[in-house]
């Protein structure tokens, strides 16, 4: 049946070539329309499932509190921010980030001081007597050297209005004192002491200042700040000498305020928080904050741009470029390969051919949605290779056949009978282990099969057809091809050597266990990488930046979670929830600090054991903005608790923190009304940590599973159909052993190599195995038989696997480390499958079936 479909298709491709060429053009230049609609996709939604509960959980935590934060560190060249005019233009900077596109809200120490201030802040700093008198009375003094001559006046009327008749009469005594004889003449003149103090010297109100400060008793000491703190103006337009009253303390930045001014006020940093986490909206904010920054420079001061949307912001241009790179040096690693070892006419067919189904597989992504990831990016060499391959096995068979009888209609009946039928069986069993990637619990695993799977398939059928219908066109006079065109070399070589194989049989074979479950035995000690900031360029500008970041304000790592409650701001949830966190910080090492509302209220109000539910909704509602928004939602049903972590515990680390602190948390909240769960960017990716890792055991049994079914109902013979699958294991415990030995860490992608290296490694087995029937068929013995095959399809598969390799080889020195880790082992693992191929699968054949007579079913199997 599968014969005469490939008959039809060599009738067809023989009697209409251009047709067929003039039909795939149209399809690629339809398929060429999606290629723009390919969207990059690299948050950590590729790691979760969207329909996840914690991937809901934290939808609803950035719908009330926005999603990440980017950070804007300015930087002091010289000395401090702290003053006037850097306060100034940061305040100006600042109100432009309004307009960017996707930033919710902005937090600084400047808008955090002009919030407190308009609140509780300003009642605090009246009624601070904390201060020594001599911090007083200069706090005072540059109060009122910032307040317009208007508010110095009404403040002035403010402080006799509040003076008793006994103080009254004592600073008149007191300023009549201080009057020279000069002056005292002038008062005589005017008839008058109404005007006493407009016609004193500035000493002379200074020391009458300093008096009625004596005088006033402590209600009034507050009453005057109060008035005084309500004429002040914003803080960007405070003197420098203010601004340091304000946030300074003996020399050190206040410690409310530290975090916002790393380094005693060496830096500032300022954090734009999102409305919502996904590629397009960083790239658009990382454009636009790059263009504010060039637009609004601040003399002397460096701006960075740090945090996880920066950097995911910056990636999209980065992966454009790589893929770039890519492309170009695979494509000349596989041109200087195919002219240098295959040894056939118009040998780059196959790699143009290729190109074309790069157009079918990219545009099909395109048309249906699928994005491009750091997974699926790296389907593009692995295509080019595996296209390549394609093309190279169906033009050295054609090559074969035209050498023997140059009549080019023949060759093509006979090498699409030929390998049609075993191409397109190792095509099926391909495509079925790489949607095995569906197992896996992370998104990104499961595009990176499905991505594979329709790229296989559109390459296969470009070189197909377009192969054989070039080829139709190109011999149509059917020239004699000259003997120079053989690959005479490397034949004679696999002949050697596949002899020198299946006399050591025993040993070969025995080999290939042994260092197979060596490989198995260690595979649990490779660790696993899910941390972004390890998988992209390092000399990326908003990586260092946020490096740099890291070391000026300490760590940037926080595991969230969300309260959710009727009403989180009720008293008994609110002790609940912060004895809960106290507990779990104390219990912890690793956890730094915790922020809750209930820290920030202790901060500006103190405990709120003995005050009333009225009283802390009030003082809850009078909290800055800044700070409010960021741990309580509107409707008060959310609120944010944040641990913060070590800088220096792993992505496993964390995930093992992050896991005891939820039992806890559930085990604490099992019976109330009220339940505290894991929610946020960091806590998607490291649940992602245990997605991108899990079933990997189960998806690797999958794909040996299918691929004995698959073949047993192609051979119809478990025993053949159980050939293929011994190279192949022996390759998955190879794998592993050598990430172990070259101390590398599994990745995203490098999880999936199971899956590729049984696609791969099935093919060639495959290739093998039916040119080793054929020759069965045609009644040479098991043993010449298996020679015969590795002499001919071992060349091929010896040229398509070395494309394979010097493609991949190229491509790891790309810039993104979890893209040159891939390829390095994806080289190494299509190594062994093709030694494999040519190895163990011979060995194993001579094994098992070399003692059975060479007698073959209408099917081509053998039997005794």
């Amino acid at each position: 049946m599968i014969q005469k479909i490939f008959r039809q298709f060599s009738d067809k491709i023989i009697r209409y070539p251009k047709v067929v060429i003039t039909i795939i053009a149209v399809i690629t230049a339809v398929l060429a329309l999606g290629l723009p609609k390919i969207q990059l996709k690299m948050g950590n939604d590729v790691f979760v499932n969207a329909h996840s509960v914690v991937y809901q959980n934290t939808q609803k935590a950035q719908k009330s509190f926005g999603g990440d934060n980017a950070y804007l560190l300015f930087s002091a060249k010289h000395g401090s921010v702290i003053n006037h005019e850097t306060f100034a233009a940061i305040a100006d900077f600042e109100k432009q980030l309004h307009d960017v596109p996707h930033i919710s809200h902005t937090t600084s120490v400047i808008t955090l001081l002009n919030q407190q201030l308009k609140s509780t802040g300003a009642t605090k700093l009246a009624n601070n007597t904390n201060l020594s008198p001599t911090k007083q009375h200069k706090l005072q003094a540059d109060i009122m050297a910032n307040l317009s001559p208007t508010a110095k006046a009404r403040i002035q009327q403010h402080l006799l209005t509040s003076l008793t008749t006994e103080q009254k009469a004592q600073l008149q005594t007191y300023t009549l004192s201080l009057l020279t004889s000069t002056q005292q003449l002038t008062i005589a003149h005017q008839g008058s002491t109404a005007n006493l103090t407009s016609i004193l010297t500035k000493p002379q109100q200074k020391q009458l200042n300093q008096y009625t400060q004596q005088l006033l008793t402590k209600q009034q000491q507050a009453q005057l700040a109060q008035s005084m703190l309500a004429y002040l103006p914003s803080v960007e337009k405070m003197s420098t000498s203010l601004l340091q009253d304000l946030i300074l303390d003996n020399g050190h930045v206040n410690s409310n305020l530290a975090t916002l001014l790393p380094k005693d006020g060496q830096h500032l940093l300022l954090l734009a928080t999102l409305d919502k986490a996904d590629m397009d909206s960083d790239v658009q904010l990382v454009n636009a904050l790059n263009k504010t920054i060039n637009q609004h420079p601040i003399k002397n001061i460096t701006i960075r741009v740090a945090g996880q949307p920066a950097i995911l912001g910056n990636i999209s241009g980065e992966v454009m470029t790589t893929m770039a790179i890519m492309l170009g040096l695979a494509v000349i690693m596989m041109v200087l390969i195919l002219a240098l070892v295959f040894h056939v006419r118009r040998r780059l067919l196959s790699l143009l051919f290729v190109l074309i189904g790069l157009i079918w597989s990219f545009g099909i992504m395109g048309w249906f949605n699928i994005s491009l990831t750091l997974a699926t990016m790296a389907t593009l060499p692995i295509l080019i290779g595996l296209g390549t391959d394609f093309g190279v096995q169906f033009q050295n068979r054609y090559e074969e056949e035209y050498r023997k009888h140059p009549i080019a209609t023949d060759a093509i009946k006979q090498a699409i009978v030929a390998m049609g039928p075993g191409v397109g069986s190792a095509l099926l069993v391909m495509m079925c282990t790489f949607l095995t990637m569906f197992l896996s619990k992370a998104p990104l695993m499961q595009q990176f099969g499905l991505t594979l799977a329709i790229g296989v398939l559109a390459v296969y059928i470009v070189e197909f057809f377009l192969m054989f219908a070039t080829l139709r066109l190109l011999d149509r006079k059917n020239i004699p091809v000259k003997a120079t065109h053989q690959n005479n070399f490397i034949s004679n070589l696999l002949a050697i050597y596949a002899r020198f194989v299946t006399k050591h049989a025993f040993i070969v074979v025995l080999l290939g266990i042994v260092v197979g479950i060596a490989g198995f035995t260690v595979e649990h000690n490779v660790p696993v990488e899910t941390d972004l900031m390890n998988m992209i360029p390092k000399k990326m500008p908003a990586l260092e930046n946020t490096k740099y970041l890291q070391k000026q304000v300490g760590s940037t790592n926080y595991i969230t979670y969300l309260v959710e409650a009727p009403n989180v701001t009720r008293k008994s949830t609110l002790l609940a929830t912060d004895k809960l966190t106290t507990q779990i910080v104390n219990k912890h090492t690793d956890i730094i600090d915790a922020t809750t509302i209930t820290s920030t209220y202790h901060q500006m109000f103190g405990s709120f054991t003995t005050t009333s539910q009225p009283q802390i909704n009030a003082n809850i509602a009078s909290l800055p903005a800044a700070l409010r928004q960021q741990m309580i939602s509107h409707n008060h049903h959310y609120a944010m608790i944040q641990f913060k972590v070590g800088s220096h515990l792993s992505s496993a680390d964390q995930n093992k923190l992050m896991k005891r602190i939820t039992r806890e948390f559930n085990t604490a909240t099992a019976h109330q009304n009220y339940q505290i769960v894991p929610a946020g960017a960091q806590v998607l990716m490291l649940v992602g940590l245990d997605n991108i890792s899990s079933n990997r055991t189960l998806m690797m049994l999958a794909g040996i599973m299918v691929i004995v079914i698959l073949l047993t109902l192609i051979y119809r013979r478990f025993s053949h159909a159980l050939l293929p699958a011994f190279p192949i294991i022996v390759v998955l415990g190879v794998s592993p052993l050598t990430l172990y030995l070259l101390g590398q860490s599994y990745n995203p992608l490098t999880l999936g190599l199971s899956a590729l290296v049984l696609g791969i490694g099935t093919e060639f087995t495959i290739l093998i195995i039916e040119r080793y029937r054929e020759e069965l068929m045609q009644g040479q013995s098991v043993r010449e038989a298996v020679i015969q095959a590795v002499q001919s399809v071992g060349q091929a598969i010896t040229v398509s696997g070395l494309t394979v390799i010097g493609g991949f080889f190229a491509i790891i020195f790309v810039s993104f480390p979890v893209l040159s880790s891939f390829v390095l082992i994806t080289v190494l693992d299509t190594a062994f499958s093709l030694l494999a191929a040519l190895t163990l699968l011979p060995a194993i054949i001579v094994l098992t079936q070399g003692k059975v007579d060479n007698k073959l079913s209408p099917q081509g199997i053998v039997t005794k």
